[in-house]
């Protein structure tokens, strides 16, 4: 996000989707339940491609007043999001993605455009390979929840401390790009273990449309990730 590194991995990782102990909404098949799961997370992703789209033809500078009130929506999107009306959840999901892109788009316009779609797909796919892995591992990941949620906490005083260190003059380039990778890993671990919390609901519509919102999130970190680490920037 416009070089907001915290805020774009801060988002994604909420336990609030998972303090469920049954389900609302109509009874789905497990086959239906993923399928379920997936085209919601493809519905943020493209709703977040229109709000990227929006934010580089604009040519807003949004500005940080910009920045707090984007990032207010994202926030009102997940409490939102956590009605079980469905359109309650369209909308959240809605304000979710919507502005998320809209930050986005400043720093997606330092890329070349076939290096943004190259990634985008790899993210899809690394999401999808993760997904399958936390469906089959047979065991409750609950015990994960606490050590990724500190991680996370850590990753993210990192993002913050480092510009700090660069002001003072010290080097920071190879310490960023080893937290990029180790961003990677995390959200990869988030992924499985979101993936693996999924399938232990009652398998409903409403929890898997909570479920795709999550997983939604998870997959836009760790495109974030991958583009700032191997992205092609515009000469």
């Amino acid at each position: 996000m416009a070089r907001s590194r915290s805020e774009s991995r801060s988002g994604p990782f909420s336990t609030g989707v998972w303090d469920r102990d049954g389900g609302e909404g109509a009874a789905l098949s497990d086959r239906s339940y993923v399928a379920t799961i997936w085209v919601i997370t493809l519905l943020g992703m493209m709703t977040l491609a229109v709000g990227a789209y929006l934010g580089v033809t604009s040519g807003v500078k949004i500005g940080w007043l910009g920045f707090l009130l984007l990032f207010g929506a994202e926030l009102a999107g997940c409490f939102i999001s956590a009605v079980n009306v469905l359109p309650a959840k369209v909308l959240g999901l809605t304000m979710i993605a919507l502005p998320m892109g809209f930050i986005l788009a400043p720093a997606l316009m330092a890329y070349k455009a076939v290096s943004i779609v190259t990634i985008a797909s790899v993210s899809v796919g690394m999401v999808a390979g993760l997904g399958f892995v936390g469906m089959l591992i047979p065991r409750s990941l609950a015990s994960w929840g606490s050590w990724l949620f500190g991680a996370l906490w850590i990753l993210i005083i990192g993002y913050i401390a480092l510009p700090f260190a660069a002001n003072a003059g010290i080097p920071i380039h190879g310490a960023l790009r080893l937290w990029d990778w180790v961003g990677v890993v995390l959200f990869c671990g988030i992924t499985i273990f979101d993936f693996n919390r999924a399938m232990r609901l009652e398998k409903t519509f409403f929890n898997a449309f909570d479920a795709g919102i999550q997983v939604f999130l998870d997959l836009v970190n760790i495109f974030i990730e991958l583009l700032s680490l191997l992205g092609q920037k515009n000469d």
